[in-house]
């Protein structure tokens, strides 16, 4: 039986490594993001490992909130160095200060912000405490002189000599660039784009007063780093101060590299298990058709003795030996995808440090495992089912797909249909985290139903579907529709892999299209202000902005909003800062207890339903914790709206005045300014002289209402597409699916494509009956996929409407051209098998069997 499996592969080859498309991809995405993760993580430990050789001991303060690189935490006072520096066994020591600080590139645009973060920070002359060496040029000695990293040297274009605009907390300055830099081995850390001060220029840009965000160490010869970590946290630690050694600062550093890609691990190997789970419906499909079509080998071979166990052990020895090189291959193609996921990262601002790819064992013995019994298990069932064939069919045809008039399967499908029902009207009747719950749980029952009902539905459908091919391509379209649905449920398994990647689309799809639409109710209900000073990187702008644009002639105030990390009732989330005493000018602020000018210093607004659920009352002290000043009690003096109030803050609940911002985070920065112009103000001649303004700082952007809803929207749809672009390969494989649908079928029918060509049916009628067969099956799976997608869009955002997704809208046109795309591809799918069908031997297919 092992010989008659091998023989089977070789003979059928091309089938089989049609076949292993769908695992190679689905796999190689896996394995991939793995290479990929693992890469970098080594880089980086190696990285890390080589710029703190020569750090001993490092002093810094203790997060109060893990915010991401630490932004935000205090500074250690001034008198800690002249105190570390008296420890036994220090040689050396120097403070370290670091903040915002942005390059603006010779065409006037920000260069960096949009993915990694743009840093600056003091110089540090000790060549074994300062991570980054002079590669060309030297270090800043003046204080209108700066180094700047060598990744941001070229891409910025520049030359040692030129003079650039440099944005920071402080008002905007022009610095000489002196040097350039790199990172240990790298040219940046982490793509992050850094500024080099001299120290006491770095201290007032800062605005630090003396104060360091850490202090590194040397030792004095023979002396061991937890030796000289005990005598130097014997003088200076402190509740808010911690002493590490040199090596577990690194491994800190290697930790939090670590941990920052995790989530985004997490997230690309979701979509590879979309990828996979896609693929699976055509292993399944595939080795269906296969088992279909050798109806009598497998009866022969009954008939001369051999055992059902044989059999299956044949069809699953066929699937192994496919697995396993298909999942090889597929991680020679994880290689080539964490290569381009590289090269993306670099596209998008975040490049990555060189060094070789790293292919670890977990990810061979994982990307192995997985391959393999996700074929094998895929293949089980078509192996039992071709065991149960008796002798007596290798006697008679094929039998004929009966699965489309099946009692049980109909009956099954529409239990788990009603149920999926009875959860979708919960769901839709319930509110909050329960409601949406119900509606998750009503998409999978429904989703596993129309898998079940997949046959059932296929051929009604299919019949639908071709009914305007038959009328507009006669003979050639009656065939197509006919050959569509002979087979339901081959159709229904091919349509189906398509159908779960374009349900995702068209859910994502609705609920872009809806969030959008929350956008421009919420400015168009609750912006009084004529304009909007948006942020166009993640780093913000300096306060000067806005003391800036309150000068300018004719407006009446700029209001600011701020964002930041805290903890809240131990609870780490996200708080807003308005100017309170401004923003009833400028905004329409939802409130539900209380007024936004009642919060003031000291005092915080929370949402309404978070208070209620707590029991909290107005005047009632609430725990926080603030990255800088860590613990405090603010008073709640407000409850506002959750529905309405999340869309402006960008899902936060927590509001506070920048004065007690200010008081709990360090080196504050705006994100927008709300700007109000008095009465009778000329628009166009106020709107000049703020440009005018905004001109030093090009990471701030001048909109109306009408440019601001325009820019948000933009912003999502970079988001989304990438998104779409990640689940278009689950899409790619379902496309191949149809191939290979179509290419197996074309060997089955063989005898009676030959037929049609000897009664007079041309080379071209054959390949439009194939690719009119192709575009019938895309079509089908489309429709079913966007039918799920969009009913189930609709139904979140109904359940999430208490959470302040009030808005619906279903982008129409978008899911007509989503529909269009299909039925492109499935031309595409259909050029080689309706090639191959045209090119049939006559004579040879009519007598074939």
């Amino acid at each position: 039986m092992w010989k008659v499996t091998l023989k089977g592969i070789w003979a059928k080859k091309l089938r089989f490594i049609s076949t292993m498309v769908a695992i190679v991809l689905g796999v190689g995405f896996m394995a991939g993001t793995f290479v990929l993760t693992d890469t970098v993580a080594k880089t980086f430990d190696d990285l890390f490992a080589s710029v703190y050789k020569g750090t001993d001991a490092v002093v810094e303060p203790k997060e109060q909130v893990n915010t991401q690189f630490g932004i935000g935490t205090d500074r250690l006072p001034a008198e800690t160095l002249a105190k570390v520096r008296t420890a036994s066994g220090v040689a050396r020591a120097e403070g370290f200060v670091q903040g915002y600080a942005q390059l603006v590139k010779p065409n006037g645009k920000a260069l960096g912000g949009q993915g990694a973060p743009t840093f600056g920070q003091g110089w540090i002359e000790d060549s074994r405490l300062n991570p980054f060496k002079v590669v060309t040029g030297h270090a800043p000695a003046g204080d209108d002189e700066i180094a700047i990293d060598k990744s941001s040297f070229d891409i910025g274009k520049y030359h040692v000599g030129d003079s650039v605009k440099v944005l920071s907390p402080s008002p905007v300055k022009s610095y000489k660039i002196v040097g350039v830099l790199r990172f240990g081995s790298a040219d940046s850390p982490a793509g992050a784009s850094i500024i080099a001060f001299t120290p006491p220029e770095a201290a007032r840009v800062f605005k630090t007063s003396g104060a360091f965000d850490a202090i590194s160490i040397v030792a004095q010869a023979g002396v061991p780093q937890e030796q000289l970590k005990v005598d130097v946290a014997k003088l200076v630690a402190t509740d808010k101060i911690e002493v590490l050694t040199g090596t577990e600062i690194t491994k800190k550093t290697q930790s939090d590299i670590k941990k920052q890609l995790k989530g985004f691990n997490v997230v690309l190997v979701g979509f590879s298990g979309v990828a996979l789970f896609v693929g699976s419906f055509i292993i399944y499909n595939t080795f269906s058709i296969l088992v279909a079509q050798r109806t009598r080998e497998m009866a022969l071979l009954r008939a001369l003795g051999a055992g059902r166990g044989q059999v299956v052990r044949s069809v699953l020895g066929e699937a192994l030996i496919v697995g396993i090189v298909a999942s090889l291959l597929g991680i020679g193609f994880g290689l080539l995808t964490a290569l381009g996921l590289k090269a993306g990262f670099a596209l998008l601002g975040f490049s990555l440090p060189g060094g070789s790819l790293v292919l670890a064992a977990r990810t061979v013995i994982v990307t192995l495992v997985v391959g393999i019994l996700v074929t094998l298990v895929f293949a089980l069932f078509p192996a039992i089912k071709g065991s149960r064939v008796p002798p007596v069919a290798a006697m008679r045809d094929v039998a004929i797909d009966r699965s489309g008039t099946s009692r049980v399967r109909t009956v099954i499908g529409l239990i788990l249909f009603a149920l999926g029902v009875v959860e979708f009207v919960t769901g839709l009747t319930s509110k909050g985290t329960s409601a949406a719950k119900a509606v998750g749980f009503s998409a999978l029952l429904t989703l596993v139903a129309v898998i079940i009902l997949g046959p059932v539905i296929a051929r009604p459908m299919g019949r639908v579907l071709g009914a305007p091919i038959k009328r507009l391509r006669g003979v050639v379209g009656a065939l197509a529709q006919a050959n569509a649905v002979r087979n339901p449920k081959r159709t229904s398994l091919t349509a189906l892999a398509l159908t779960i990647g374009v349900a995702l689309v068209g859910f994502i799809l609705v609920f872009t299209a809806s969030f959008k639409g929350l956008i421009a109710k919420t400015v168009d209900g609750t912006f009084k202000a004529d304009y909007i000073v948006a942020n166009k990187t993640f780093s913000g702008f300096s306060p000067v902005v806005a003391d800036e644009i309150d000068k300018v002639d004719g407006v009446d105030v700029a209001s600011p909003l701020r964002f930041g990390e805290f903890k809240a009732n131990g609870a780490k989330t996200t708080l807003v800062a308005f100017d309170t005493a401004t923003i009833t000018k400028v905004l329409d602020v939802p409130m539900k207890q209380g007024k936004i000018t009642d919060v003031v210093a000291g005092t915080i607004a929370a949402g309404d339903r978070q208070a209620r659920n707590h029991g909290w009352k107005i005047g009632d002290p609430i725990n926080v914790v603030f990255p800088k000043s860590g613990p405090a009690t603010l008073t709640l003096a407000a409850t506002v709206d959750d529905t309405k109030i999340q869309s402006i803050t960008q899902g936060s609940t927590w509001l506070v005045s920048t004065d007690t911002y200010d008081q709990g985070f360090r080196d504050p920065v705006d994100f927008q300014l709300f700007v109000k112009l008095k009465p009778g103000a000329n628009l166009d001649k106020v709107s000049d002289d703020i440009t005018k303004v905004l001109k030093d700082y090009p990471t701030a952007e001048l909109q109306d209402k009408v440019q601001y809803k325009r820019s948000v929207g933009d912003q999502l749809n970079k988001f989304v597409s990438l998104i779409l672009l990640l689940l278009a390969l689950s899409i790619v494989i379902a496309m191949f699916g149809i191939a290979n649908t179509l290419m197996l079928s074309i060997y089955e029918r063989r005898r009676e494509l030959g037929l049609l060509r000897a009664v007079g049916m041309t080379k071209a009628q054959t390949r439009s009956t194939i690719r009119w067969e192709s575009v019938i099956m895309a079509v089908l799976g489309t429709l079913l996929g966007l039918a799920i997608g969009v009913i189930f869009g609709v139904a979140i955002m109904r359940a999430l409407r208490d959470q302040g997704f009030t808005v619906l809208v279903v982008p129409v046109g978008t899911l007509i051209v989503v529909t269009v795309i299909a039925a492109a591809f499935g031309v595409l799918a259909a050029i080689r098998p309706s090639i191959k069908a045209a090119r049939l031997d006559v004579l040879e297919a009519i007598g074939s069997e």
